[in-house]
Parts: C-alpha cells; sequence; structure tokens
C-alpha cells in the first residue's frame, strides 16, 4: 500500500471451492470485526453466513483503523481509501495469501466504506458486484453531525493515549456510541 498496510483476514467456505471473494470493509466507527460479529455468530456473524453460501471473504480494516497501519491522519481521504481498496481487488485477482486468484470480485462497504466502495467501483471499473450497506443517497445532515459531535481526539482518550495516533485521529466519546445509533 502507498500508505501502509492494510491488515485482513481471509476465510474460505469449508465445503467446496470457489472463485468468488467478497472484499468487506467498515464503516468509520468500526473495524473489521463488524463484518465477523462474534454475539451470536450463528445469527449475526455476516462473513460466517457468506462462507456457508460459498464465498470467501476479506475482512479488512481501513489505514488508520484495528490493525492496519496508521498513516498521518491528514492523508486519510475518501480516494486515499478507495485506492487502497483497488489494489486489494488487484491482489484478489492475482491471488491472496497464497491462494489461486479469485475470478470474481465483490467489495462490500459498511456507512462511510459504502461510499469508498462506490468509488472505487466508478473508477476502476474492476469488480464484479458491490455491496453497500448503511448507505443512503441523500445525508441526513443534522443527524450525521450530531454523530460527528461526539468524536473527540484518540490522543485525550485513556484507552487510546501513547499508542502513536496524531491528533486527527478521533474516536467516540465514552457513552456517546449507544445513542449515535
Amino acid at each position: 500500500m502507498p500508505q501502509g498496510t492494510l491488515a485482513g483476514k481471509l476465510c474460505l467456505p469449508t465445503d467446496r471451492p470457489t472463485d468468488a471473494v467478497m472484499v468487506l470493509m467498515a464503516g468509520s466507527n468500526y473495524n473489521a470485526s463488524y463484518w465477523d460479529f462474534q454475539y451470536e455468530p450463528e445469527t449475526y456473524n455476516f462473513r460466517r453466513a457468506m462462507n456457508g453460501a460459498g464465498y470467501a471473504t476479506l475482512t479488512v480494516d481501513r489505514l488508520g483503523n484495528g490493525a492496519s497501519t496508521r498513516p498521518p491522519s491528514a492523508t486519510l481521504t475518501a480516494t486515499a481509501t478507495a485506492e487502497a481498496l483497488h489494489l486489494i481487488v488487484q491482489q484478489a485477482r492475482q491471488g491472496l495469501a497464497g491462494e489461486r486468484p479469485f475470478g470474481k470480485v465483490i467489495i462490500g462497504g459498511h456507512s462511510l466504506s459504502s461510499g469508498t466502495s462506490v468509488m472505487e467501483a466508478t473508477k476502476y471499473h474492476d469488480v464484479d458486484g458491490v455491496l453497500l450497506t448503511g448507505y443512503s443517497h441523500t445525508l441526513n445532515v443534522p443527524g450525521v453531525l450530531g454523530v460527528i459531535g461526539t468524536y473527540y481526539p484518540a490522543v485525550e482518550d485513556p484507552a487510546f493515549a501513547g499508542r502513536g495516533y496524531d491528533p486527527g485521529y478521533l474516536v467516540s466519546r465514552p457513552g456517546a456510541r449507544r445513542a449515535d445509533f
């Protein structure tokens, strides 16, 4: 990656080979665990359901999120994230983690990453499908501003202080997430 390394986890169906992979990226408030949810996974785990349906999945942390590298926050634009997603699509078509190349690549995004997925697909025309969740063609501006208003610099949060974040990295204020959703 030009800005660093994206962390991802490739999971294959256990009962059959597949030629299709879903590259899944979560929104601004989540990491790859959004797709691989551990609470009642038989019911709420999208990654597991897609593997069961015969798709390989690659759950990915966005740059600056989860286990991915943290470049300067000012460089984490939607365009940069779409370019990073494009590189993953190319790698999936060439073979990931020693696996054979995938003939079909579907990208999936949640919320913020839905927009990134649209940007990747419309600029590069290299995917076979796009899955959008938590996405709308219009914005509820007061609602979005209300959520953004609950963010503050990660360096001010005891859970993230001293972990190498610059002041542009943001997290939800303790106790605010529930009301945001």
